[in-house]
């Protein structure tokens, strides 16, 4: 029995080579609306079936998360295609979920965890959703300089791609450092891994950013986000930041 719950949640708390059917269902998905939902729900069950487990997971586990997120970080490192990029980078950051599961009594809540991170890559996905509509794809390299026509966008863009990425002021960061500082304590091998991801993350956060949104646009398009368009999204943003602040860590 405990084995098939490692199995399910292999799944949805994706570990390679399990994490290949996530990959797959994302990227085959063309609608915003169904990405937003599949990687909203989709680590759900995952965080369910493990939560309701009381032994730890063994070390081997641990070690198999770590190395599909570190796998999963590098491989957005190179990644142009935005869409595929968030696909890529939820696997790395809920793999890093299991360290959870690894330490007795850890006080970050896995539910507060999971969604921290599917709630900024929904928010991120819904922006690329409004490149990819106004320029017909959101790929490095053939979208370039957003930032001279679309100011209001690529604003919302930074802003979302950095909560992904678990910088400070966002429930990312707290829930992702929290995890690892309770993590370091008894397994200091795999918080120093974790910290790694986290700076691969920030290296690849950085080349799309540069990739979108900096240098000479290409193709000339009128502001795609109207004002009340700007607003939704700035109260957005708004909320993630004061739900870190109200509940700093996703604390138990």
């Amino acid at each position: 029995m405990q084995s098939l719950s490692w199995l399910l949640g292999a799944f949805f708390l994706p570990l390679f080579p399990m994490s290949l059917l996530f990959s797959r269902v994302w990227q085959g998905l063309g609608s915003t609306r169904m990405r937003v939902l599949l990687i909203l729900l989709w680590p759900l069950p995952g965080v369910f079936v493990l939560d309701a487990m009381d032994p730890l997971i063994p070390s081997w586990l641990a070690i198999w998360a770590l190395a599909t997120s570190m796998l999963y970080g590098l491989r957005a490192v190179a990644i142009k295609e935005a869409s595929v990029w968030v696909g890529y980078m939820a696997i790395s950051a809920w793999s890093l979920g299991w360290l959870i599961f690894a330490v007795s009594d850890n006080p970050v809540s896995p539910i507060a965890y999971v969604l921290s991170f599917s709630a900024s890559f929904a928010l991120l996905t819904m922006i690329i959703g409004e490149i990819e509509h106004g320029y017909g794809a959101a790929y490095a390299g053939i979208v370039t300089g957003l930032a001279q026509d679309q100011k209001a966008l690529s604003a919302l863009f930074v802003i979302f791609i950095l909560s992904a990425i678990a910088t400070p002021f966002f429930p990312t960061f707290f829930v992702l450092l929290g995890n690892i500082a309770q993590v370091s304590g008894v397994r200091l091998f795999a918080a120093v891994i974790a910290a790694l991801v986290w700076l691969v993350w920030s290296w690849s956060a950085m080349r799309l950013i540069q990739g979108l949104l900096v240098g000479t646009s290409g193709k000339r398009v009128p502001p795609l986000l109207t004002k009340r368009k700007i607003a939704v999204y700035g109260v957005l943003a708004s909320l993630l930041v004061v739900s870190a602040l109200i509940d700093l860590g996703g604390l138990r």
